[in-house]
């Protein structure tokens, strides 16, 4: 049959047939008793579930595809999802992901986490980026606790680290455990893969520097 224009009055029953050739459909709802809903060739409604390039979606978002950089310059790199900010530019511009769950027995939602990638600097055509890692205590906001720089520098409390491994923090740094009581830790110093220096904790709990 040939709908044409058509604003339906009455449930429309399209059991055992297809919509095609259709460019737009306005639609409050759509009920299904079959496996799901496909809509073109990629997207398709399961249980609640969305897949995207997949016709059996496991979890609330299910993306299956292979990982493309066919994209702009500026955006090539292997990746299966883009997260694109609109945002005019400026510095901290860039897509996020964020994490939101419950926090109290009533069922009250928060956000608890996020994961951010920034524009470094405001400087026009600059595509130097940074990656952020932010999460909250319960007397504080959703705040940045880690930043992997555009040098590849990774900041844990500092949003500017001068070095490959840059902490702040007000006591203990860095803390070395084992898994198990008489086992060795230690710090080993290389150049060029080769060992030069070790600051060692030896099984009888004596320090050495070797």
């Amino acid at each position: 049959d040939s709908l044409g224009s058509h604003v339906a009055t009455t449930t429309l029953n399209m059991a055992g047939f297809n919509i095609v050739g259709v460019s737009t459909i306005s639609v409050s709802s759509i009920t299904t008793a079959g496996a799901g809903v496909i809509f073109s060739t990629n997207a398709y409604f399961l249980n609640g579930n969305v897949g995207i390039g997949t016709t059996g979606p496991i979890v609330a978002l299910d993306v299956t595809s292979a990982k493309t950089s066919s994209l702009t310059t500026a955006d090539a790199g292997n990746m299966n999802v883009v997260v694109r900010d609109t945002t005019a530019m400026a510095a901290g511009v860039g897509g996020g992901i964020g994490f939101i769950g419950k926090y109290t027995a009533a069922g009250a939602y928060a956000g608890l986490g996020s994961i951010h990638v920034g524009k470094l600097n405001a400087t026009d055509g600059n595509l130097s980026s940074y990656m952020a890692f932010l999460t909250r205590d319960n007397a504080g906001g959703n705040l940045e606790k880690m930043r992997i720089d555009n040098a590849g520098n990774v900041g844990i409390g500092t949003t500017g680290p001068g070095a490959p491994l840059e902490i702040m923090a007000n006591g203990s740094h860095i803390h070395l455990d084992t898994p198990g009581a008489g086992q060795n830790n230690w710090i080993t110093f290389q150049d060029n893969n080769v060992s030069k220096w070790e600051i060692n904790k030896g099984i009888t709990d004596l320090f050495g520097i070797y």
